[in-house]
């Protein structure tokens, strides 16, 4: 960790990144508890979050300008970390089943606020008046530290982005502010770190999608900086080959010109974190294909990425290479860049992580826009993670580039997968009747280097069945011939 604050106490702003930091100012907004409690009446979700991301992004903007003018801008970040530590709770109302027990839930953004407090009280050493120090050291005692001491939590086990944001939070927070604490559950946070590459398989893909893989990688990634540093073992992840296929599958999913593999919950915009780029190509030796960095906020405002962006600007992390041709046989994910367009397609089965039912689904990219398109994650509400959830159209097969068959869809849950799919340098293979349980589907897609022919071969036995092809497109389609 001394190599952070190393970075930290030599980083010098430019006068353009001042004025974006100043840019970011205004009242410091109040999270009410109406508003906290319209998520349980009416499952909006946007109302409560955009005051709680407004707040860490302005608190993350306020620490960052104490570097260019400290006697101007320490009063204000102290004012919003007493607002913070003021909060009744740090987590969302999305992520808690009992408002009650909101003040000691440790869910994603709870952990980070936890993370972002230490990161700064580390950071900022004894610049920062001592009263606040105190302050944030018992909010996250009381918040963080003893819930986790004293209690277990789902994450722990999960294998999505959960286990290692918390894990990685809440280890990178006991290593800031109780070490003593940080050694009694080392091995406990190894095995929610463990639980979390468990979501994998081994070829490395992130089923979750792009957007999730820069989320849960990222604080996977921060966590083993900070480990690797706090116990002096140096290169812990670099010869593991599974984390090595992991840290690759972002380079893999670039389309080219700004476009992205859009499976699962993810953007079709191709953006990356600097400082995640840095610590991948520092690991293994990867770099980024050439696209933008992803903002310094990013929608959540998360401070990890924030402050790392700065300390890694200048690092080179991009013209990496870029395969022409990526399978990814366990996850069924298959990616080919000819010279005029890029072509995504996918099996796997309709019980993922941030699912949409997309068995056979694909994306046809050209000059970095999708024309087939993966409409990627929907608006995030009560209802889009329940079981009303494939009523949405971007999580529907209906949202998808795949068959009708007798006006209805493909069924939802695990057991509904594609089988017998194979890939190479110019096809891609698969039978999708296990998501319909309707008959026989084989589709195939024979890719020449100007086009895309695709064969769906269908059978039915004994009675009429009907067939729709549905292909999705944000262009108004143009028959010709």
């Amino acid at each position: 960790m001394d190599s952070l604050k190393n970075l930290f106490e030599n980083l010098t702003l430019g006068a353009d990144e001042i004025s974006a930091l100043e840019s970011e100012n205004g009242s410091i907004p109040s999270l009410t508890r109406s508003k906290f409690m319209r998520y349980f009446s009416d499952g909006v979700r946007v109302e409560y979050e955009n005051e709680y991301f407004l707040k860490r992004r302005r608190l993350a903007a306020r620490f960052m300008l104490c570097k260019a003018d400290f006697d101007k801008y320490i009063s204000e970040l102290c004012d919003i970390i007493l607002s913070i530590c003021g909060e009744f709770t740090w987590a969302l109302p999305a992520h808690i089943s009992v408002p009650e027990n909101a003040g000691t839930e440790i869910d994603l953004f709870a952990a980070e606020t936890a993370q972002t407090l230490a990161e700064i009280k580390y950071l900022m050493g004894d610049t920062l008046p001592s009263a606040i120090s105190d302050r944030i050291s018992r909010e996250i005692e009381k918040r963080v530290i003893t819930p986790f001491e004293t209690g277990t939590f789902s994450w722990e086990r999960s294998g999505s982005n959960w286990a290692a944001v918390c894990g990685g939070c809440v280890g990178m927070t006991l290593m800031y502010e109780k070490p003593e604490a940080f050694e009694k559950n080392r091995e406990r946070l190894k095995h929610v770190m463990t639980s979390y590459l468990n979501g994998f398989y081994a070829d490395g893909a992130c089923r979750e999608g792009l957007s999730y893989w820069t989320y849960g990688f990222g604080y996977f990634m921060y966590f083993v900086r900070a480990y690797e540093e706090y116990s002096g073992d140096k290169n812990t992840v670099a010869g593991i080959k599974k984390i090595r296929n992991i840290a690759r599958f972002q380079q893999n999913m670039y389309l080219g010109g700004g476009s992205a593999v859009s499976f699962s919950d993810s953007s079709r915009e191709f953006t990356y974190q600097p400082a995640l780029a840095a610590l991948i190509n520092e690991h293994f030796g990867f770099s980024v294909p050439d696209g933008k960095f992803a903002s310094r906020f990013d929608e959540c405002s998360r401070f990890a990425h924030f402050v790392r962006s700065y300390l890694w600007r200048d690092t080179k992390i991009c013209g990496g290479e870029n395969a022409d041709f990526c399978y990814y046989e366990n996850s069924q994910w298959y990616i080919n860049k000819k010279s005029a367009y890029s072509f995504a397609a996918k099996g796997g089965d309709n019980g993922e992580s941030h699912n949409h039912n997309d068995i056979g689904s694909f994306i046809i990219s050209v000059r970095g826009e999708q024309a087939l398109v993966d409409f990627g994650a929907g608006e995030y509400t009560r209802d889009y993670f329940s079981d009303k959830r494939y009523v949405n159209l971007v999580c529907s097969s209906l949202g998808h580039s795949v068959p009708i068959i007798d006006g209805g869809g493909q069924e939802t849950g695990e057991e509904f997968r594609a089988e017998r799919a194979k890939g190479d340098e110019n096809t891609f293979a698969l039978d999708i009747s296990g998501a319909y349980k309707r008959g026989e589907i084989f589709r195939k897609f024979d890719l020449a280097e100007n086009f895309v022919t695709l064969t769906d071969t269908i059978k039915f036995h004994g009675s009429v069945h009907t067939v729709k092809e549905r292909f999705v497109t944000l262009a108004p389609p143009v028959m010709r011939d």
